[in-house]
């Protein structure tokens, strides 16, 4: 039977073992052969449904969804608004001149937008008021030449026979004026609602139009090209702190909402009907092979966590018990 000294320097060298170079250098082969082995496997293999199902349904929990909204989601949404808010780089900035032509040539795509969000701004009040308003002011400047246009055209000697020029020629005007203002008032009254709808059409009917898809395009330009300040300047403290509440009350709301958790579980059940028999490197055949490339990363970047859990009390003595009972094995 080992003495106890044997038994202590047995269980020093396992964990010696784990902490030296050698280990290191086999940590990095051992690592290449699991990821070149797990790749090989069905996807059901490396996580069962039932168990995919369960780690969605256990991290839908109030607990959970509080813990990411306050200690994830508001600590960095409110850092990157505040980030942006001193920003003077632009979109643009952040990727190349092929890519902003790409997303341009997809804004000014023809069928991009949908004529129900048309239709939809124009039911709008305040889109209403303001067509109204407009023609209402045309008309109404339009009023005003008419009358002087016609007083000019007749004769002008008539007037200055009867010396009824200069002051007389404005007051008719004037009344004309003021007979034609409330049938303006009238007019509009009656047909604003077909107005609009003929402008609701012509629009819809011209959202492929060059003009209209070279505007869209023009818009989205002037807006990659501003600095990310520009985009977040309207958002104040008192605005933020509203943007967090909804944050946090769309966390708070996850647990109770079954649609998501019902959409998951379907998309869960989708993906194994589909993808659950195949192996990773079907499915990602390009990230495996990156994977694969970069195992002495993956190593050098896990290994100092494995010598800092030999250090973890629980484990030291969980590779003790690993000594202890393989003693006992071989005695028997």
């Amino acid at each position: 039977m080992p003495s106890n000294h044997n038994r202590d320097a047995a269980k020093a060298w396992l964990k010696q073992r784990l902490s030296n170079e050698r280990f290191a250098s086999e940590w990095k082969s051992l690592l290449h052969a699991s990821i070149e082995s797990f790749v090989d496997l069905p996807v059901s293999e490396l996580i069962s449904k039932d168990d995919l199902q369960r780690i969605v349904s256990e991290s839908l929990t109030r607990d959970v969804m509080n813990a990411i909204q306050q200690e994830l989601a508001s600590p960095l949404f409110h850092y990157l608004i505040e980030r942006l808010k001193i920003e003077n780089t632009t979109f643009a900035d952040w990727t190349t001149p092929a890519a902003v032509q790409d997303l341009v040539d997809v804004v000014e795509s023809p069928g991009i937008i949908q004529q129900e969000w048309i239709e939809e701004f124009f039911r709008q009040d305040a889109v209403s008021e303001v067509l109204v308003d407009s023609i209402y002011s045309a008309l109404r400047e339009f009023s005003t030449i008419i009358p002087r246009l016609v007083l000019r055209s007749l004769p002008s000697g008539r007037f200055k026979a009867l010396g009824l020029a200069g002051n007389l020629t404005e007051k008719i005007a004037g009344q004309l004026e003021k007979i034609i203002e409330p049938e303006i008032r009238a007019f509009l009254s009656t047909r604003s609602q077909s107005l609009i709808a003929r402008a609701c059409e012509f629009t819809t009917g011209q959202l492929d139009s060059p003009t209209s898809r070279n505007m869209r395009a023009n818009l989205f330009r002037y807006g990659i090209e501003q600095k990310l300040s520009f985009h977040t300047a309207g958002v104040d403290k008192a605005r933020l702190e509203v943007l967090e509440d909804a944050i946090k009350h769309h966390f708070e709301g996850l647990p109770q909402n079954t649609n998501l958790s019902q959409a998951m579980e379907q998309e869960i059940l989708h993906f194994f009907e589909n993808y659950g028999k195949r192996p990773l490197k079907e499915l990602a055949p390009e990230l495996t092979v990156q994977l694969l490339g970069r195992t002495e990363t993956i190593a050098a970047t896990t290994l100092p966590l494995i010598f800092r859990s030999i250090e973890v009390p629980q484990v030291s003595d969980w590779l003790d018990s690993l000594v202890e009972e393989l003693i006992d094995v071989y005695e028997k």
